[in-house]
């Protein structure tokens, strides 16, 4: 996903700060610009961990189904 987006859908999206290729802050900072209703959480690890890898965006996620 990129580029702003007139949705409403909530998203969770996390971040993983042990990424070599991506910075976090920066690409939150992208996705929230993007995705206003969304949400952002960061997680201890590297990139294409599943959702269990962040607790707090798992619950949010699912508060929101």
């Amino acid at each position: 996903m990129s580029g702003p987006s007139a949705t409403t859908t909530y998203i969770v999206s996390t971040f993983g700060t042990l990424d070599p290729s991506v910075v976090a802050s920066t690409s939150a900072a992208s996705f929230q610009h993007d995705f206003r209703n969304g949400a952002v959480y960061y997680y201890s690890g590297p990139h294409g961990v599943n959702i269990h890898a962040c607790y707090a965006a798992y619950a949010d996620f699912l508060n929101h189904l």
